[in-house]
């Protein structure tokens, strides 16, 4: 299956983005080890992600769920270079991000869980239709994807 990018620019990502549509949560989060509960909710979450641009290098994303929870990410982009932040999610999971912006214009994060000892890629673009894809896939090569339009 090929993948259809634009280019883009940062400015891009800027909004608001509402989640419309997963595809294969259930069977990635599987592979991670969460349990069936946790995948059942995990896959019926409504998301909207706010990302506003802070300065030429930082995209700021405000990541809000059913239920209110909310959590800022930071994302600091710097063409041609590569940024690493440590971070620690809802659960208290330690995870190394190491981001970089690819020729394309999407954005590219290696990521290491280290409380879990799960690798893999996180990548955020801009789809042919508009819509902004996080396609997250982890060291066992099981990909989902969640896609969000801009309202």
């Amino acid at each position: 299956m090929t993948q259809e990018v634009v280019t883009l620019k940062m400015m891009d990502f800027e909004g608001s983005w509402q989640l419309v549509k997963n595809e294969n949560v259930e069977e990635y989060m599987k592979s991670v080890n969460v349990g069936w509960l946790l995948r059942k909710i995990a896959n019926k979450l409504h998301m909207k992600i706010v990302t506003t641009k802070k300065n030429e290098f930082t995209l700021a994303m405000s990541i809000t769920v059913s239920g209110g929870i909310s959590k800022t990410q930071q994302i600091c982009v710097i063409a041609d270079s590569v940024t690493e932040q440590e971070e620690e999610n809802p659960i208290g999971d330690k995870i190394k991000f190491v981001t970089k912006i690819l020729e394309d214009g999407s954005l590219e994060s290696q990521f290491n869980n280290i409380t879990q000892g799960i690798k893999g890629t996180l990548k955020r673009y801009i789809d042919k239709n508009g819509a902004m894809v996080m396609e997250v896939k982890n060291d066992k090569n099981i990909v989902m994807k969640r896609f969000f339009e801009k309202q």
